[in-house]
């Protein structure tokens, strides 16, 4: 088997079995408390797909995240990708994973083994139609914890202590 064939692989396998993927249930005695949490959404409007995140922040890091959506494989399956890769991270080790996402598809910096599987998804920089289609859950994260930072900062609460 080639490497293509391994990414497209890889590819199905999040688009047929996204991780992740779903609500909160926050009848669970582990979602009640104090915790913040958020959502976000936002869609392709070339394509029609659509991503709806769910993530809570505690102590500064994301300790969990769920998406629902519809849409191509390629932006189910980075939804996927995305929810694996940022979970228990920082919000500055996320927004620097982001930016980093985002350089891989503009062609600007190449793809490393740190970023999981989302070398699978690395060739769609070629596809400048498709990009929108890799990125669409990771802007709609990024929008969110801007979202979630504005709401810290005009409630001034800390990012680090909830």
């Amino acid at each position: 088997m080639n490497i293509e064939e391994l990414y497209k692989e890889i590819i199905l396998d999040h688009y047929q079995n996204p991780r992740n993927y779903g609500e909160f249930d926050y009848s669970s005695s582990f979602y009640r408390g104090s915790y913040p949490f958020c959502n976000a959404e936002g869609e392709n409007s070339l394509c029609g797909d659509s991503i709806y995140l769910q993530f809570i922040i505690k102590d500064g890091k994301l300790i969990d995240i769920r998406f629902r959506g519809s849409g191509c494989s390629l932006s189910i399956a980075s939804a996927s990708i995305m929810t694996e890769l940022v979970k228990g991270k920082t919000l500055e080790e996320i927004d620097s994973l982001i930016k980093r996402v985002k350089l891989v598809m503009e062609g600007k910096e190449e793809v490393t083994e740190d970023l999981g599987d989302f070398q699978a998804l690395e060739g769609v920089k070629n596809l400048p139609v498709r990009v929108k289609c890799v990125l669409l859950a990771w802007t709609v994260l990024e929008e969110g914890l801007e979202d979630y930072k504005n709401l810290c900062k005009r409630k001034e609460m800390s990012l680090w202590e909830e």
